[in-house]
């Protein structure tokens, strides 16, 4: 991570969402590609790069005892499209999502974005 002072919890929850978010999107994508084009780990027409920069675990307990934001988990991540014959960049993300209530984890909202993230870019890509 990119930001100096995050604990062992942080470093752990990075770790966490850097293993299960190639999943989210992968899903995500292939939802929202609905058969048009070919979503896989090893092979396509576009190579999707990306790393987690930042990663705060937050406090479940300040978030149920306190409420108004306190314990909040934030997870901030880059992501580029890149066409894998030339290189050449084709889309940039930068993006930080914030869970600061208890109904909600952060995996809850990197679901939520990477459905719309997908939507966008199937969107885009097939027009």
């Amino acid at each position: 991570m990119l930001r100096k002072g995050r604990d062992g919890k942080d470093n752990a929850k990075a770790t966490e969402l850097t293993d299960s978010f190639p999943g989210m999107l992968r899903g995500a994508l292939t939802g929202a590609f609905n058969g048009k084009a070919k979503v896989s780990r090893t092979e396509g027409d576009l190579t999707l790069i990306g790393r987690f920069v930042d990663a705060n675990a937050g406090s479940k307990a300040a978030k149920w005892l306190i409420g108004l934001g306190a314990g909040s988990e934030t997870a901030t991540w880059d992501l580029k499209v890149v066409d894998p014959k030339t290189g050449e960049l084709l889309l940039a993300v930068h993006h930080r999502a914030i869970s600061g209530t208890a109904m909600s984890t952060i995996q809850d909202k990197l679901v939520k974005w990477s459905d719309k993230f997908a939507t966008f870019v199937a969107s885009r890509a097939t027009k």
